[in-house]
């Protein structure tokens, strides 16, 4: 089991693009960005600051930017972050809090390991959400986040699942989602690919479990 979990950390599908620079610093990671212009600027004030009025207006600048960057990162949701918001509620739905069929479009295809199983596998993934909550389900939480805006109307996620269930051990699961959506509308699921389980590509028998 452990050898099994050692590889299972080290196999990963190829990464989704992460975000723009100015998008990781000023939204994704306000709170390190703002504590870091906080500091300068209270630095700058404790040691210029005191001696010239350019110092006082440079440190001022500096603690005024951290509050806007703190503040931006807060309200601001870019596309990205509302796509990875709508994975979440899906991996949680899937976990037994809420309907995970308010996240699918009327038609999802179903993949492992990038391989099409099925066209039109709505009804599959639900009863195989309903079959993993049957087994007993400790957790289901998110290791890893990715996601890629495409357009104003496509869009991926990919989610490293850490799948706890009684009486077994952990196991580590990848799965990306296709997410589609219709102008006004929120995003939907078009499609599911289980891409890795503990390190390696899904068998068959996987779809079969589901069915």
């Amino acid at each position: 089991m452990l050898d099994l979990l050692a590889q299972s950390f080290f196999s990963a599908p190829d990464p989704l693009p992460g975000a723009g620079f100015l998008e990781t610093w000023l939204i994704g990671r306000s709170l390190v960005t703002g504590a870091v212009l906080a500091v300068l600027g209270v630095v700058v004030l404790a040691g210029p600051g005191r001696r010239s009025r350019g110092g006082a207006v440079a440190g001022g600048v500096l603690v005024l930017a951290a509050a806007a960057v703190l503040i931006a990162g807060r309200v601001i949701v870019t596309e990205r972050g509302a796509v990875l918001a709508r994975a979440d509620g899906f991996y949680a739905a899937v976990a037994g809090e809420g309907d995970p069929g308010a996240y699918l479009g009327p038609r999802v295809g179903l993949a492992l390991g990038g391989k099409t199983t099925a066209s039109e596998a709505r009804g599959l993934i639900l009863s195989g959400a309903e079959r993993l909550r049957g087994s007993g389900l400790r957790s289901l939480t998110a290791e890893e986040r990715q996601a890629e805006v495409v357009s104003g109307s496509a869009a991926r996620t990919q989610t490293q699942l850490r799948v706890e269930i009684e009486g077994g051990g952990p196991n580590l699961v990848w799965v990306r989602l296709d997410w589609r959506r219709e102008p006004g509308a929120a995003w939907m699921i078009r499609g599911v690919d289980v891409e890795l389980i503990n390190g390696e590509t899904p068998g068959p028998e996987v779809g079969r479990a589901v069915r």
